[in-house]
C-alpha cells in the first residue's frame, strides 16, 4: 500500500506543479483586460537602489485520494522567508540580492504527529528523529543562501545565480524538491517570474473573459478566465476566477477551477502579494484499482518594505 501511496503521489505532485504554473500564468495574463487599458495605467516595478524588502514565499498543497473505498489525506507546505535588497536599478530593470532566512517544511497526514510526518523549521534549533531529522541535515545548510537576480520593470526574471561560494549550500538540497527549485538555475526565474510578472499588460482589451487550451497529464481543456481590475487607496487589485471547458472529453477530470489575486502598491510601484489557488478533482487507474482525487493548491508571494 505504501508504494501506492508513493506512485500516486508522485503522480498527482507532477500534474499539480504543471497546472498550478499554468493558474499562475492565468492570474497575470486573465487580470490583464478589465475595462481595458483606458482605465489604469500601466503598472510597472518601479524599484530604487538601496530598498529592502521582506519577502515569503509560499506553496500549500491538499490532497485528498480515495483508492476504491479507502480514504488518505495529505497536506504539503513550503514556506521561505528571504530579504531582498535592490543593489541597482534603471527605467528598465534592477539587479536585486536575495538572502535565505528561514525554511518551514511540512508534509504527511493531517494530525499526524508521529516522527513518520514532516515538520521542519531552521529557525527551531532542536534535534528531531524521524524524517524531519533527515530533512534537518538536507535543509539546513542553504540558510543564508545569497543570490542575485535581474528584475524587469515587467516583472520577468533573468540571470538568476547562486553568488560565488554558495556550492556547499545547496549540494545538498534534494533534486525536485520545492526549495531547489524556488533557489537555484532556470527554476528559481521560473517560480519568482509566475509571481511578478507584469507582461500580461499587453494584451490588455475590453473582453472579461479569456479562454486559453492547456494540455496536462489529465487530458486536454479550455481554461475560461474571468477577471476584474480596481483601484482604490493606492492600490490596484487584480481579482481572477478560472473555470474549464471541455471537461466531459477530458475522461480523467472530473472539476478544474481556480481563483488568483495581485495587489500592486501604486504609489511604490511594486507586487505587494500575489496568490493563486487552483483546484482539480480527477479519476485515475492504479493496476486493477480506482483513484479519484481531489488536489488543491496554492502559490502566495507577499512583499513588505524596510523603511
Amino acid at each position: 500500500m505504501r508504494t501506492l501511496q508513493i506512485a500516486i503521489l508522485t503522480v498527482l505532485l507532477c500534474v499539480v506543479v504543471s497546472d498550478a504554473n499554468a493558474l499562475q500564468d492565468t492570474v497575470t495574463t486573465a487580470g490583464a483586460g478589465q475595462g481595458g487599458s483606458s482605465e489604469i495605467e500601466k503598472l510597472a516595478w518601479r524599484l530604487k537602489p538601496g530598498q529592502k524588502f521582506n519577502v515569503s514565499l509560499s506553496k500549500t498543497a491538499n490532497i485528498r485520494t480515495k483508492v476504491d473505498t479507502r480514504v488518505r489525506k495529505v497536506d504539503a507546505e513550503t514556506v521561505l522567508q528571504l530579504d531582498w535588497e535592490v543593489v541597482s536599478s534603471s527605467d528598465s530593470a534592477a539587479v536585486i540580492r536575495q538572502t535565505l532566512n528561514r525554511i518551514r517544511l511540512s508534509s504527511g497526514a493531517p494530525g499526524d504527529v508521529s516522527a513518520r510526518r514532516l515538520d521542519y523549521d531552521s529557525a527551531v534549533k532542536i534535534y528531531r528523529k524521524g524524517l524531519s531529522g533527515k530533512v534537518t541535515k538536507q535543509f539546513q545548510p542553504a540558510i543564508g543562501l545569497v543570490s542575485t537576480f535581474t528584475l524587469s520593470s515587467l516583472g520577468q526574471v533573468t540571470n538568476f545565480s547562486n553568488e560565488a561560494g554558495q556550492e556547499k549550500k545547496t549540494a545538498k538540497l534534494p533534486d525536485g524538491s520545492a526549495v531547489k527549485e524556488m533557489l537555484t538555475g532556470e527554476a528559481a526565474s521560473t517560480e519568482i517570474s509566475q509571481l511578478t510578472d507584469l507582461s500580461w499588460q499587453s494584451e490588455l482589451d475590453d473582453s472579461l473573459v479569456v479562454k486559453r487550451p492547456m494540455k496536462s497529464e489529465l487530458g486536454e481543456l479550455v481554461c475560461v478566465d474571468r477577471y476584474e481590475i480596481k483601484k482604490n487607496d493606492g492600490q490596484t487589485r487584480i481579482e481572477i476566477e478560472t473555470s474549464a471547458e471541455g471537461l466531459d472529453g477530458a475522461a480523467k477530470v472530473d472539476q478544474y477551477n481556480g481563483q488568483g489575486s495581485i495587489v500592486f502598491n501604486d504609489r511604490e510601484g511594486f507586487i505587494a502579494s500575489s496568490t493563486s489557488t487552483m483546484t482539480v478533482v480527477s479519476k485515475t487507474q492504479y493496476r486493477d484499482m480506482k483513484v479519484q482525487s481531489l488536489t488543491e493548491v496554492q502559490t502566495t508571494m507577499t512583499l513588505n518594505q524596510i523603511k
